[in-house]
């Protein structure tokens, strides 16, 4: 099978990690498969190249740039000839609903709760919906979602009824180790010490990514007597705020920034970490959860989107309210006064990733939905 992939652009963010994934299984079972980037940046460029995968960077002048990326994508299909042309995120699927070829399937996928994200009442969101209705529509013969949350979403704004439920895949890294001298020796790479218990925080500084609440709840837990040091991975436009807001609350001795991390920088830090925190106002079905479950820490996450189909509370992780620094608080004080309930729960979301989150599953529904074999797709998504 001939596959094409047309996402926004190749930045390091959990879609675009999750597409490398899928490319590089779907290329290993034998499909020819090429990724279009429709414009800046290109970073995981070369993760997709060295897998054998061929990037296509179109360009566009503006990610509006509709009858660029119509262009852009005509004189593609017609040279690559796929089976298929698949969509990632808003603009990924716009393009691909303007493909015109009889021959080929246009499929995409829903990543996000972008439509909460924003305000509900301006006439540039209305307008924006409208135009991404009437393209999932007409242009598009088979949606996916990668979490229940993210099909509901999609279904409210845009009428979406039929998506299947498909979470991104990961290729399972080794579970770290938890011994405390493995995990001082993770730490000392990363410059930092074996000693007190480490929280880390990995996600771009955006608004939906709540790390203002994390640094409160921090703040909390080290007034009741509770030593930690606190890491952040990752960068964004509200980096300098966040890092105000440490320096404010009398935290900077004891908080690290490690800044934008690569895939295998990342799980170095998760291993090095005690506990993950996610204090997300706002998650479709975030890679850096399924991550740490891989690695087998454990992790306190906002009940939100997707989170609590990935963790059960108590079971699998620990589940708060989003926006609310007391119960983040409470919550890492549990865990890192609790070594023993950290292993249990790290041992159980490994097995859960293991169920749900497996590249080799994931790529067999792909291929399925593709192929419309709803046996398959069906027996799987349950």
């Amino acid at each position: 099978m001939r596959i094409l992939f047309v996402i926004d652009n190749l930045g390091a963010g959990g879609a675009e990690r999750a597409l490398v994934d899928l490319s590089a299984e779907l290329t290993r079972r034998g499909h020819v498969v090429s990724v279009a980037a429709l414009c800046e940046p290109y970073t995981l460029a070369p993760d997709f190249e060295q897998e054998g995968i061929a990037v296509h960077r179109l360009g566009l002048s503006h990610r509006w740039n509709l009858v660029q990326a119509f262009l852009g994508l005509r004189r593609l299909v017609s040279a690559t000839q796929p089976d298929v042309v698949h969509g990632h995120l808003f603009f990924g699927g716009l393009a691909t609903a303007l493909v015109r070829s009889r021959r080929v399937r246009r499929v995409v996928t829903f990543h996000n709760l972008a439509y909460d994200a924003y305000p509900p009442d301006t006439a540039w969101l209305r307008l924006r919906r409208r135009i991404e209705r009437l393209a999932m529509r007409r242009g598009i013969d088979r949606h996916i979602a990668v979490s229940r949350a993210v099909a509901g979403h999609y279904g409210r704004h845009l009428d979406v009824t039929d998506p299947a439920i498909v979470p991104n895949g990961l290729v399972l890294p080794e579970p770290a180790d938890r011994t405390p001298g493995g995990m001082a020796a993770a730490r000392r790479r990363l410059g930092l010490p074996p000693a007190p218990p480490l929280v880390l925080c990995v996600g771009s500084f955006k608004p939906q990514k709540g790390q203002e609440v994390l640094v409160e709840a921090v703040r909390l837990a080290v007034a009741d007597g509770t030593e930690l040091q606190l890491a952040f991975a990752g960068d964004g436009p509200l980096r300098s705020a966040v890092e105000a807001q440490v320096r404010t609350a009398g935290l900077a001795p004891a908080a690290t920034f490690l800044g934008l991390l690569d895939r295998d920088e990342v799980l170095a830090a998760l291993g090095a970490c005690d506990v993950v925190a996610i204090p997300s106002h706002s998650e479709g079905f975030p890679l850096v959860t399924m991550e740490a479950l891989a690695m087998g820490r454990a992790v306190v996450a906002t009940a939100v989107g997707g989170q609590p189909e990935i963790l059960a509370d108590g079971v699998t992780g620990l589940l708060v309210a989003p926006g609310d620094p007391l119960a983040l608080a409470a919550a890492l004080q549990r865990l890192l006064s609790d070594r023993p309930l950290r292993d249990r729960l790290g041992e159980a979301g490994r097995a859960r990733i293991e169920d749900l989150c497996d590249i080799g599953v994931v790529a067999g529904r792909h291929l399925a939905i593709y192929g419309e074999d709803t046996s398959i797709i069906m027996s799987e998504t349950d």
